[in-house]
């Protein structure tokens, strides 16, 4: 799904976040810790701040979908 969203060689075809994570009980600090260990990853492989600023903010247009604890 984020290679998708990133426009990358990827064809997502899974089902939705939303219906992914129903019932997980996924909260802001659990999205937030993903997006932490998301951004290390990229700093430590020295992908560049736009790449990475893209791609968190790829990632935060589907907060709504996976958080449910707000």
């Amino acid at each position: 799904m984020i290679c998708e969203a990133a426009e990358g060689p990827c064809s997502y075809s899974g089902r939705s976040m939303s219906t992914i994570h129903h019932g997980m009980g996924i909260a802001s600090e659990d999205f937030e810790a993903l997006v932490g260990a998301l951004r290390t990853t990229l700093e430590r492989f020295q992908v560049p701040l736009r790449e990475q600023n893209e791609l968190i903010r790829i990632m935060g247009l589907q907060r709504e979908s996976i958080v449910e604890n707000p």
